[in-house]
């Protein structure tokens, strides 16, 4: 039975990891910095976010955040991340590959139908403050955001090695999820040594900067928000409304 639990945790992990990750965001369960990726609509709908940007009226915010969130499920619907557990071990690195391009796939339309739509809904100081967020909360992923990287102008070099040490760092989490998923392993020990990898990781691809490209991305990022207020197990209590 513990195999079991475990194992689906361990698979729940993994779908938090890659771009299913805004559903569990408008859901009140997004953290920082686990080397996946925060949409703006995702974050939008978190009280804590609202409250940062200072949105007085939520309610057309949240009602699109709800949105995107149906929106985002029905696309994701066809991806089953469980099946993997019945797959032999030399299929399933494949087969993570395949769901993972597919939810790539799904995240960018339904981001691309409804980034226009908040933008519509907010003032320009809030929808900068709200990019400002996303790239604080999506740690070294954001240095990989075609956005960030005309803005930075990282050479092709750069992006190579910031993509190697984003790798190495989604090999070590998948190290300690594969350790949950067998039943060995502490939830709440993992999740901390996570949050030390993409820490890590981000201080790692961020030294492989110049000091004009370092000025420009702490620039980018604004002032200082604390991500851990997003919410999740071990995370902060932010939340979304329904």
């Amino acid at each position: 039975m513990c195999r079991k639990l475990c194992w689906a945790l361990g698979l729940s992990l993994v779908a938090m990891t890659l771009v299913a990750s805004p559903v569990l965001g408008q859901q009140g369960r997004g953290r920082g910095g686990f080397n996946r990726t925060q949409s703006l609509v995702s974050l939008a709908g978190n009280e804590t976010v609202q409250k940062e940007i200072g949105l007085t009226d939520a309610s057309k915010v949240t009602a699109l955040a709800g949105e995107y969130r149906e929106a985002l499920q029905q696309e994701l619907s066809g991806v089953d991340f469980q099946g993997l557990r019945d797959l032999p071990e030399a299929e399933r690195a494949a087969k993570m590959r395949e769901l993972t391009a597919k939810s790539e796939a799904a995240a960018k339309k339904v981001n691309e139908s409804f980034e226009p739509k908040l933008k519509e809904a907010l003032t320009a100081d809030q929808f900068k403050r709200l990019g400002e967020i996303k790239i604080q909360a999506n740690g070294i992923a954001a240095l990989l955001d075609a956005a960030v990287v005309k803005e930075l102008g990282l050479s092709d070099e750069q992006q190579k090695k910031i993509t190697e040490v984003r790798t190495e760092s989604d090999r070590a989490r998948n190290e300690l999820m594969a350790g949950l998923r067998g039943g060995g392993g502490n939830n709440q020990e993992a999740m901390s040594k996570i949050r030390e990898l993409a820490a890590q990781s981000l201080t790692k691809a961020t030294d492989m900067l110049d000091a004009g490209q370092k000025d420009k991305f702490t620039a980018l990022k604004g002032k200082p928000f604390d991500v851990s207020q997003l919410g999740g197990r071990g995370g902060g209590r932010g939340k979304t409304k329904n």
